[in-house]
């Protein structure tokens, strides 16, 4: 909350932030595609960033806003990889 809010500085990401961070597109064409031939198709709205409208400085931006094809229906998606 702090780093929010801007009291304390944004943490530097580490290889491993960075590493997670280049293999993001491939985990969501994963989950693309997993989700088209199991469940439904879905599509993604990539830039996602979502703020509270209530106070405009609290937000997140979730990997990606998945959206149902068949019922508009939408859920967040976050990608979480280890080496």
């Amino acid at each position: 909350m702090k780093r929010k809010l801007g009291i304390t500085p944004p943490v530097e990401a580490n290889w491993r932030m960075k590493e997670g961070n280049g293999r993001e597109p491939w985990g969501a064409e994963l989950y693309l595609r997993i989700m088209g031939f199991c469940r439904e198709p879905v599509s993604f709205a990539v830039e996602s960033f979502c703020s509270d409208w209530q106070d405009k400085r609290l937000g997140g931006s979730p990997d990606r806003i998945v959206t149902s094809a068949l019922t508009g229906e939408k859920w967040l998606l976050e990608i979480k990889t280890v080496s």
